[in-house]
């Protein structure tokens, strides 16, 4: 795989291949073991090439053996349009359930229809969560992936922190607040919330969805007895209303990303 990423690494759409796989590695958490490119796919006759052979740019597996495919990612250069029908097609014939389209700016991720044109949009592709796509809430029977190293948290807390960043005007004082916010709740969530894992994004939402659950386990996390006084300042005279004040875009992206 690695020789195959060098030698395409100077073409505009090999650059977005090389930053797919560390993508899913680094975001997604799937092991590299898991990951094959240039894959054959069988003859591309829904994508518009009858009876010719094609190949995936990229293929995750479910197993190490990679005998399940789980998602095909066809990559193109940026800004160009076409190859959706293709990704689609390439993942029907692989039987892969979603499949994603990226020119490196944009993605386009679908769960797989068995029919043409049919697939269903979403969000954006499961997390890996304990040997599994994260499909469905996790129970709280199950251990969640630590961080793997010191780097990797600062990796993660400074995409997250950049994020708030841009959203909130530049303001490095109150993308430090937001983002203090999410990381306790994500304590709260790990410590006190019962049966299922709640700080999560599942395959099927969108971030209106994600968004309006966070910030109402928000509010119960700041409104509980042990809880209340996290975010009150000895200086206050009359206790102020703390609220979370990032949007849904924000909060869905800065959730995929810590989830795990």
């Amino acid at each position: 795989i690695i020789g195959v990423l060098v030698r395409g690494r100077d073409k505009p759409e090999g650059k977005v291949r090389i930053q797919w796989v560390i993508k899913l590695i680094k975001e997604y958490h799937f092991p590299a073991s898991h990951i094959d490119i240039n894959v054959s796919a069988g003859v591309g006759r829904d994508a518009g090439k009858r009876n010719v052979p094609v190949r995936a740019d990229i293929v995750v597996y479910r197993d190490t053996n990679k005998n399940k495919p789980f998602a095909v990612i066809e990559t193109k250069a940026p800004r160009e349009k076409e190859g959706l029908e293709q990704a689609e097609s390439y993942a029907r014939n692989l039987g892969a359930e979603y499949h994603i389209w990226s020119d490196g700016f944009y993605e386009r991720v679908f769960k797989t229809s068995r029919y043409s044109l049919q697939s269903e949009p979403i969000a954006r592709l499961p997390v890996w969560v304990l040997n599994k796509p994260l499909s469905q809430k996790v129970p709280k029977k199950e251990t969640l992936r630590s961080f793997k190293d010191e780097e990797e948290l600062r990796h993660v807390i400074s995409f997250c922190h950049d994020l708030i960043l841009e959203k909130l005007g530049h303001d490095p004082a109150k993308a430090f607040d937001e983002m203090t916010k999410l990381l306790f709740l994500k304590l709260y969530d790990e410590r006190e919330v019962p049966n299922y894992y709640e700080f999560v994004v599942l395959a099927n939402e969108i971030p209106h969805d994600v968004g309006e659950r966070v910030r109402s386990l928000f509010d119960k996390a700041i409104s509980s007895s042990k809880y209340q006084d996290v975010f009150w300042s000895q200086f206050n005279t009359v206790p102020v209303p703390v609220t979370l004040e990032l949007d849904d875009f924000s909060i869905f992206h800065i959730e995929g990303r810590i989830q795990a």
